[in-house]
């Protein structure tokens, strides 16, 4: 009788697998929640700047890889995105657990490589469905993650955070992302990587660094030459 259940469940496990959506794309709505990510000494800034932000980004994927990137640009304020990344592409290799995170500078395009580590820890037991999708919810770092079965592991718009399942949600004080919708139909060049040079973790943050000082630069010489105009 053991064997006849243990047959069962193997069968069910594999109807499971065998009916997730292996190929598609997920559009996520990304808000940045400006203010609360002040620090101490900018909170004079809340009276000029807008309390959040709203981006959109499209996580590509199949059985084997990924690709994240953003698709409108609904704000022309200059932000970097807490935990320092300003990638303009992520693309996930889903089969040797690996992220290659490119970005742009003065037209130059370089990239990082990482590893992708899941996350193991068990869900808080919360449950909710997004889109029709049941997802669980893991919570790391003040933050909550819903996770579901039903799409590819590893699938996330914020890494390092992965798990054994799609991120179709997370929820912070500071930072959120949603899923809006979920197609099919995906891109033939979407995972067609950019030619690009290869970069440590540190060379890429000195390089984005000098970037955002270049660009602060630019911005007070113009304000200087409106200055000399009036």
């Amino acid at each position: 009788m053991r064997l006849i259940y243990l047959a069962v469940i193997l069968i069910v496990i594999s109807v499971v697998n065998s009916t997730a959506q292996q190929k598609g794309k997920i559009i996520y709505e990304q808000t940045i929640n400006i203010h609360k990510s002040l620090s101490p000494d900018q909170q004079s800034l809340k009276s000029i700047i807008p309390e959040t932000i709203t981006k959109n980004y499209e996580l590509s994927f199949n059985s084997e890889k990924a690709h994240l990137k953003e698709i409108e640009q609904t704000s022309n304020i200059m932000f970097i995105p807490i935990g320092g990344g300003s990638s303009n592409n992520v693309f996930f290799d889903l089969k040797d657990n690996k992220v290659k995170s490119f970005f742009s500078v003065d037209e130059e395009y370089f990239y990082t490589e990482s590893e992708i580590k899941p996350i193991t820890e068990a869900s808080n037991g919360e449950s909710r469905k997004i889109l029709g999708y049941d997802c669980k919810a893991f919570v790391q770092d003040k933050m909550t993650f819903w996770v579901t079965k039903q799409l590819p592991k590893y699938l996330s718009p914020l890494s390092p955070f992965h798990f054994n399942g799609a991120v179709l949600a997370i929820d912070s004080d500071r930072i959120s992302y949603k899923a809006t919708k979920i197609e099919k139909e995906i891109d033939p060049e979407a995972f067609k990587t950019p030619e690009a040079q290869k970069v440590t973790k540190e060379q890429a943050e000195d390089l984005q660094e000098e970037a955002v000082n270049s660009m602060k630069q630019v911005k007070q010489v113009k304000q200087v030459k409106q200055v000399i105009k009036k």
